[in-house]
């Protein structure tokens, strides 16, 4: 048995498509908020999952 790419559904070519874009998305996201939250974080003097873990307990 071997693979063959032409011969690959074109769903799964599809799914790994949005897989993929979804993946760079949430990177994005990501790098975002924790950029958008480091100039907070250094002004209060708190270490990392110190201040995360105030933002997750404050909602």
């Amino acid at each position: 048995m071997s693979f063959e790419l032409i011969n690959a559904n074109p769903i799964v070519f599809a799914v790994l498509a949005v897989a993929g874009l979804a993946a760079l998305l949430a990177l994005g996201v990501g790098t975002e908020f924790f950029a958008s939250n480091h100039k907070v974080r250094v002004a209060r003097q708190e270490s990392i999952p110190t201040y995360y873990a105030h933002l997750l307990g404050a909602h």
